[in-house]
């Protein structure tokens, strides 16, 4: 049985229905049971957490779908809504227990049409059982937030639209590409200092012996920044597009890919191992 296979099932049970919950739980775990499976038979991790990307699009724009967003016509004009995905989930980059981010994207502040529906969504997916970490948002909110804080801009340069109206995504991404918003350099510096503190933090001796795979010096971390500061200034996200540019050399892109694939290897190993969103190589995981 393959994810595709669990979402139609779930779909056709979901017409016919009224008890929901169980059968988007059963999916999820269905789910979780098929990437185990395919990670213990060698299938590329990469290809593993963008397939469970994949299927998590699936679940929830077939769980946005249980609400009406665009019930009035006129009034959906003035009220536009959209469902992003942001960071690693953005990326395509879902591990099995990793929190699902997603940004519910408004055309204005203090629009009170979709209240009701926000909470009603955010509580389903709590209610089956996703950890999902959720901002909610209008244009002029990720304007301002994004120029106040690197992270957030980081975010939302990684956002990929699930659901909804594709035209707010669209001017989302307008107002991020303004060259007064972090100009290339202004970012580079922030980016580096981010690093830094992060660094620092990882000075312990038990952090040389118990590593973060995340954020521990040389881990996927730092290998995100060189994508984020690559694709803020040449506009290139991909390390073959980075060797085309001469960012990078053939034999760095190969060290780089290697090194991703082989972090990102024992990162879903532990989130198997653990059951959670563990990315400390304790000890007792270490064998």
């Amino acid at each position: 049985i393959m994810l595709d296979q669990i979402l139609t099932r779930l779909t056709g049970e979901l017409g016919i229905s009224t008890h929901i919950i169980p059968l988007f739980k059963s999916a999820i775990q269905d789910s979780r049971e098929i990437l185990r499976e395919q990670f213990e038979a060698g299938e590329p991790v990469l290809e593993l957490v963008r397939r469970h990307s994949d299927f998590m699009d699936s679940i929830l724009q077939l769980a946005w779908r249980r609400f009406s967003w665009n019930e009035n016509a006129q009034a959906w004009r003035k009220s536009r809504v959209a469902l992003i995905a942001v960071g690693g989930y953005g990326r395509r980059e879902l591990l099995p227990n990793s929190d699902i981010d997603v940004m519910i994207l408004l055309e204005r502040q203090n629009q009170n049409t979709h209240r009701a529906n926000i909470q009603s969504f955010t509580t389903l997916l709590w209610d089956i059982g996703l950890e999902v970490g959720h901002s909610v948002r209008s244009l002029t909110d990720c304007r301002t937030q994004a120029a106040a804080d690197v992270t957030v801009m980081t975010a939302m340069l990684e956002a990929r639209q699930l659901i909804g109206d594709s035209e707010l995504m669209e001017k989302m991404t307008k107002q991020l590409n303004h060259r007064r918003l972090w100009p290339s350099k202004v970012f580079f510096e922030a980016k580096r200092q981010e690093q830094r503190i992060r660094h620092s933090k990882s000075d312990h001796t038990e952090y040389s012996l118990e590593p973060n795979l995340k954020t521990s010096p040389g881990g996927l971390r730092d290998i995100q920044t060189i994508t984020w500061i690559a694709f803020r200034h040449w506009g290139v996200r991909q390390s073959s597009d980075m060797a085309e540019h001469g960012i990078l050399t053939e034999s760095e892109k190969n060290d780089l890919e290697s090194a991703k694939q082989h972090l990102m290897e024992i990162r879903f190993a532990l989130h198997l191992l653990t059951g959670s969103d563990e990315n400390r190589l304790l000890f007792e995981h270490q064998q």
